[in-house]
């Protein structure tokens, strides 16, 4: 049974040994390391904080194909900026500051001809997940970093920290804080910027920690990551279009997730050409049926082919953006470099060896 409060803390992005390599352990405090679920932060959250694979919770990654689609005009009117779709900074100002901050039109980085067959499918507010969140479920304090959008990408873990350090009091809280991540993808794992961030926001957490435990010594105090992150070196352009032809509703469609490609095939002509554009890509494979089976993501909805790339390596341009960048994740979750972290003063309990296991630890402690 749960003596005293529980304070979670999720750093997105820290892998173990990012960890020991850059933080410091308690010895009063357990370190391991889990094998994360597949796909990105969308997936891994509820995973971990609901307990619910992709096949349970009804999405894989952050974009699914529509059943009907709709606002054609809209996107008819943008196609001829798909001109500019390879020239990487006059796209991501048309697409991030005019259609984004100014007409909060969210087109990511699909080509608008593509934007009318997909819909955004899932959040990354911790509050929103719903589908029995433990948060809710024991009524958590959440103090959420992603909800600063006011200030910039690399400032939002402070502004979190900062006012959790002044209203913190005895009571089941939760902090996500979520730069780091964004910071390793443009400057890379081990670059100035991430250490320098990690350090700094690690600092105030470990004062957090002390707060917390000074209120009531039987404090519990649990934090983890989603994934790790490793450096890429090998950038790869998809052109299946090359290869299979122009998608659409009635032949094919596929989804580039930087580290994975999702197809849908709904005229049967085009499985085969799908399959032999895969077999010449050496850097990565299809998932298997049992594979797909492991991971919860069997729902043909996830796509009839998912491909994911071997660590290092990432497709550019993709639908998330035309640039390269320096970090990514999303490989085979039992890469060293894609483990995420687990750190607890709870030491009676096994740590968790994947996603599903923190749900269980979670469970168990509340």
């Amino acid at each position: 049974m749960k003596s005293g409060n529980t304070l979670i803390i999720f750093m997105d992005g820290v892998s173990n040994n990012y960890f020991k390599k850059y933080g410091s352990v308690d010895d009063s405090f357990k370190l391991g390391s889990f094998n994360p679920g597949i796909g990105f932060s969308n997936n891994l959250y509820p995973e971990m904080l609901c307990g619910l694979n992709p096949d349970q919770i009804g999405y894989f990654n952050e974009w699914s194909p529509v059943k009907k689609v709709k606002n054609t005009l809209l996107y008819s009117l943008l196609r001829p900026f798909d001109l500019f779709y390879s020239l990487v900074y006059p796209n991501a100002g048309i697409r991030k500051i005019i259609l984004n901050k100014i007409c909060k039109l969210n087109v990511a980085n699909i080509p608008y001809k593509y934007r009318p067959f997909f819909k955004p499918s899932s959040s990354h507010d911790f509050r929103l997940l719903g589908n029995g969140n433990l948060l809710d479920e024991y009524g958590f304090r959440i103090i959420d970093a992603v909800e600063y959008r006011d200030v910039s990408y690399r400032e939002r873990d402070l502004n979190c920290l900062n006012e959790i350090k002044n209203t913190l009091k005895n009571e089941d809280t939760f902090v996500s804080l979520v730069d780091l991540d964004n910071i390793q993808h443009v400057f890379g794992v081990d670059s100035n910027e991430s250490v320098s961030h990690f350090k700094k926001t690690y600092e105030h957490v470990c004062d957090l920690i002390k707060k917390f435990t000074d209120y009531d010594s039987s404090n519990q105090v649990i934090m983890f990551s989603d994934h790790g992150m490793v450096d890429v070196d090998k950038y790869i352009p998809f052109k299946i279009e090359q290869s299979v032809g122009e998608p659409s509703m009635d032949t094919y469609l596929y989804f580039v997730d930087a580290t994975y490609v999702r197809v849908w095939v709904y005229n049967e002509n085009y499985r085969k050409k799908v399959t032999d554009f895969f077999s010449d890509i050496s850097s990565g494979r299809l998932l298997s049926q049992s594979e797909r089976k492991e991971f919860g993501v069997t729902n043909l909805d996830f796509g009839d082919f998912i491909f994911r790339l071997d660590e290092k390596a990432m497709f550019l341009p993709n639908f998330y953006g035309g640039r390269q960048v320096k970090a990514m994740h999303g490989y085979d979750s039992k890469l060293e470099s894609q483990q995420a972290m687990f750190y607890t003063n709870i030491t009676d309990i096994p740590l968790p060896e994947n996603s599903s296991d923190v749900y269980r630890f979670l469970k168990r402690v509340l």
